[in-house]
């Protein structure tokens, strides 16, 4: 059957009608508002209602479900302190002086502590280790060193001391450990050429891979991989897409996995072999799977940061809690005894080794950066596409294309996978508030030079330029400077000088008006600081482009085209 589509956004006062139809199957999401814009119920495409409550400054203080209400709890600065569960299980985060987070504790009255984990970071803010503990026992630590340009270049846990090597561009070469020696080589667009596992792989001029020594791979027009071909056996792996361009099926030797998502992009169901899960969703994380009859597997508890897994409490009321490492890979999982149910290590690109499983913490989903896995295909589910660990590749180009910040749409993280992660399946973290940033400050240097040359009714595109150039480097370095207020106000007040610089030239400085320059926009980025950052610990799950656009603003604001403005004003009254 072929099949059409329409997404319906409608606004009924302060209701939002998401709808996503097709002829096979029609799905509405409606959200509900109150006179603040917050939304304070969702009802998803299964009739799942979920409402939610705020203090007065907007923090999130309860979420309830059909299946229990969480209670949420901020400090004096609105930093999340606290989440009870439905289950009565209390989660403590306690933060340093700059609002790193030191100590996570997972604790219920009437059994003690049940988890914990502490951070220690280094002067720059790195993370040098990390300590998980349950039952009053160390469960898994790691302890990192790094490079010059942040990598991470030591990993010393349990098992030993693994040490990581990169070439010039920062891409991963070799990793050396307890684990058996993992080498890469790369072409000039950042295709694995090698590995310990294959070799001689083969691209098209659009990065899509052909062959390897081991299989030979099709996709269609649209660049999503649609075929995987043994050479020894001839065995095939076929991948199937919706009119979304989403994956929709997959068919193995051993098993056909099916998948649907809502009008949101969100996978809601998973069937292999027949036998069906859906997922309801509090905005980016999962809450509960439920069985066709909608009755719960799991049941989970989330973290303050996006893919942060706290505790899964499976349908016979047992609860799992998760530890991760600073990659915020799941390294173990632990019982209400303390004792461990699940160890895993990985590959340097994902690929999971599991030590020790216990059938009864079964129905686990999160392993490589806390993202989901489906044993059944062996692809990482990465939200906007599928990663296959196998070839440190999606098996999509990236659907924002170049915008995601690299040339190459489908490796994963530009060869980094020991230092970043791809929450979204988008684009690398790290390099969202690099290029909206750059992309905000551009603009507004752009207008606040061409506003003030055109008061003084005298354009010198050559000046603009500069300015906009100058404007568009300090937005861009914003993530070098972190998210605390400081930044911006250094941000605001260097961004103003550049921009003042170039737009006045050196022929007309004044020694007062630059000062005043750098003044307003150190002022600008105060207030930017204060009022549009993003407070220290934002209770939602926060996806790469709220950090992005969030710290962007904070440019725009904090800088502006102040510096850029004031240069043109300067001539116009010195007339």
């Amino acid at each position: 059957m072929t099949l059409s589509r329409c997404v319906n956004n409608q606004y009924e006062g302060n209701m939002l009608r998401v709808a996503n139809f097709n002829t096979s199957l029609g799905r509405k999401k409606l959200y509900f508002y109150d006179k603040l814009s917050r939304v304070t119920e969702v009802k998803d495409p299964a009739g799942y209602a979920i409402t939610y409550s705020y203090d007065v400054v907007g923090n999130r203080t309860a979420m309830t479900t059909p299946w229990g209400k969480y209670n949420y709890t901020y400090d004096a600065l609105n930093r999340l302190t606290s989440i009870v569960n439905p289950q009565g299980i209390t989660v403590t985060l306690a933060y340093d002086a700059v609002g790193r987070r030191t100590k996570k504790t997972i604790f219920k009255t009437v059994s003690g502590t049940l988890a914990e984990t502490d951070y220690i970071y280094d002067k720059a803010g790195q993370l040098l280790n990390i300590t998980n503990k349950a039952g009053g026992q160390v469960i898994s630590f790691a302890r990192y060193e790094y490079d010059a340009a942040g990598n991470r270049v030591s990993r010393e846990d349990r098992d030993g001391r693994t040490t990581y090597s990169y070439d010039l561009a920062n891409r991963l070469i070799r990793a050396d450990g307890p684990m058996a020696a993992e080498t890469f080589a790369y072409d000039d667009n950042g295709n694995r050429l090698a590995d310990k596992e294959a070799k001689d792989y083969v691209y098209d001029a659009a990065n899509r891979i052909q062959a390897n020594n081991l299989y030979t791979f099709d996709h269609d027009l649209s660049g999503n991989l649609t075929g995987r071909t043994n050479k020894n056996d001839s065995t095939t792996i076929t991948y199937a897409y919706n009119p979304e361009q989403q994956l929709s099926e997959v068919i193995t030797p051993e098993h056909t996995v099916q998948y649907k998502y809502d009008p949101l992009g969100r996978r809601i169901e998973k069937t292999v072999d027949g036998n069906i899960q859906r997922y309801v969703y509090d905005n980016e994380d999962i809450i509960v799977v439920l069985d066709a009859d909608g009755n719960p597997l799991q049941t989970f508890t989330h973290g303050p940061g996006i893919d942060e897994p706290l505790i899964m409490t499976k349908a016979d009321g047992a609860n799992y809690f998760y530890h991760a490492d600073a990659l915020g890979s799941i390294v173990a999982l632990t019982d209400d005894k303390g004792e461990t149910a699940q160890t895993m290590k990985y590959q340097a690109y994902g690929k999971p080794v599991i030590i020790l499983y216990d059938q009864v913490a079964a129905g686990n989903p999160y392993y490589f950066t806390a993202r989901e896995l489906d044993a059944e295909t062996g692809l990482y589910y990465y939200r906007a596409r599928y990663y296959d660990f196998r070839r440190d590749a999606f098996t999509q180009e990236d659907p924002i294309g170049f915008s995601g910040g690299d040339v190459n749409s489908y490796r994963y993280v530009t060869a980094q996978p020991i230092n970043h992660n791809d929450p979204s399946g988008q684009i690398t973290p790290v390099l969202a508030p690099i290029i909206i940033g750059g992309g905000l400050g551009l603009g507004t240097s752009f207008l606040g030079t061409l506003g003030s040359q055109l008061l003084t009714e005298n354009i010198d595109w050559g000046v603009v330029g500069k300015s906009t150039l100058a404007g568009g480097l300090t937005g861009a370095a914003m993530p070098f400077l972190g998210t605390a207020k400081l930044g911006a106000v250094l941000l605001g007040a260097g961004g103003s000088a550049a921009q003042y610089y170039f737009s006045t030239g050196d022929a007309n400085l004044n020694t007062k008006d630059a000062l005043l320059s750098v003044l307003l926009g150190a002022a600008g980025g105060h207030v930017g600081g204060t009022f549009v950052m993003p407070k220290p610990t934002i209770f939602a799950p926060t996806p790469w482009w709220r950090i992005a656009t969030d710290n962007a603003t904070s440019v725009g604001l904090g800088r502006g085209a102040t510096g850029a403005f004031i240069g043109g004003l300067k001539e116009k009254c010195a007339e």
